[in-house]
């Protein structure tokens, strides 16, 4: 088995994909709590967010993975790298989660029955794994301690997809996407939006999210060139706009989501990847873009135990609408995000994988 030290290495990163997801995480962070800026919703539209990160993934996973794996890289050294990526933070922030789940149960203010539901070893140890609770039913939560985390169980398994379609000789590209998009598009028109992924019985729905939206990623980076010349003339900026606009199309949600995630969606990637835009490229959205896991993961066990205590502590009323609750809020947010990223994305990752491969110089995507 090759080294991995000796494999070829990508370190481009392209800035402008970097604002983007880091833009795209705030978004689905503040929509998920918007109700402490305002009384009226502004961000209702921003779960097709996700679908731009699994884009972004392919996008980034492609440039970075492809060429090692045909020279060599094995199964276990590719997953090997994307669970010391993704896993540290993942399990830290699970953990969180339930421990306010438990704390809530020990104080009276959580069900015991639901609390049972929760920690049953059907849901503790699945999620723990990185996989859906096997108990969860309706729409209920697939990750009940952070459930954002089911995009996390998505990607792992399209990255597994991938590095199998690598090995197999990269072919049949534009079929899987035809194939992957054609059941998406059957399933949103079923159930009115794609809004879906996280519950219990939306599982095949989610997978079909992270594959479309992965390999039309994988699309744009091995067809880059033709996807600059095609798109020369026309902006990021505009087509960031018109994202923003699209909950004022006509037509139904359905119908207007399909347009964002297939259309919109992979020609702003393409546009944000053969210009440079100053708003995408700036130190605030680099920034973003660096923290953004971060961001995505601990918004919900963070937000869980921020409002306990601002309730039960300082006694505040979370349902005025106060923007300075916002505000205090997402100052938290980002400022866990950032030390997370410092005191635990980058240590975990590097031990792990110094532990599996010994002094390598690390991947980071």
């Amino acid at each position: 088995m090759m080294s991995l030290a000796a494999l070829p290495r990508s370190s481009v990163r392209i800035q402008s994909l970097d604002g983007l997801r880091g833009g795209a995480a705030i978004c689905v962070a503040v929509m998920h709590f918007q109700g402490w800026f305002a009384p009226s919703h502004f961000l209702d539209f921003a779960y097709v967010a996700v679908d731009l990160f699994f884009v972004l993934s392919g996008v980034v996973i492609a440039m970075t993975y492809e060429s090692r794996i045909v020279a060599g890289m094995s199964c276990g050294q590719f997953l090997g790298n994307r669970l010391a990526r993704l896993y540290p933070l993942f399990f830290l922030t699970m953990l969180v989660g339930l421990s306010h789940s438990y704390a809530l149960f020990l104080s009276g203010k959580l069900e015991p029955a639901t609390w049972s539901r929760l920690s049953d070893e059907m849901s503790v140890v699945s999620n723990f794994f990185m996989q859906p609770s096997l108990n969860a039913e309706g729409k209920q939560a697939l990750f009940p301690f952070d459930g954002p985390a089911w995009s996390v169980f998505a990607e792992i398994w399209v990255n597994l997809v991938f590095f199998l379609w690598v090995q197999a000789g990269q072919r049949y590209l534009a079929p899987i996407v035809v194939l992957a998009a054609g059941c998406l598009v059957w399933l949103v028109l079923r159930s009115g939006s794609i809004d879906a992924g996280w519950g219990g019985a939306q599982i095949p729905f989610g997978l079909l999210r992270a594959v479309s939206g992965f390999f039309i990623g994988v699309t744009i980076y091995r067809y880059r060139e033709k996807f600059a010349n095609v798109l020369r003339h026309i902006s990021v900026e505009i087509i960031i706009i018109a994202i923003f606009l699209y909950p004022n199309l006509k037509g139904g949600q359905s119908f207007s989501d399909l347009f964002v995630v297939l259309i919109l969606i992979p020609v702003c990637v393409g546009c944000a990847m053969k210009a440079h835009a100053w708003f995408l490229e700036n130190r605030l959205m680099q920034w973003l873009g660096m923290i953004s896991y971060s961001i995505y993961l601990w918004q919900s066990p963070y937000t869980l135990w921020f409002s306990s205590v601002a309730r039960q502590v300082f006694k505040l009323d979370l349902d005025s609408h106060n923007p300075l609750m916002g505000i205090t809020w997402l100052a938290g947010l980002l400022t866990l995000a950032w030390l997370s990223y410092y005191l635990v994305e980058i240590p975990s990752q590097r031990g792990i994988k110094k532990l599996l491969y010994g002094k390598i110089k690390m991947v980071t995507n």
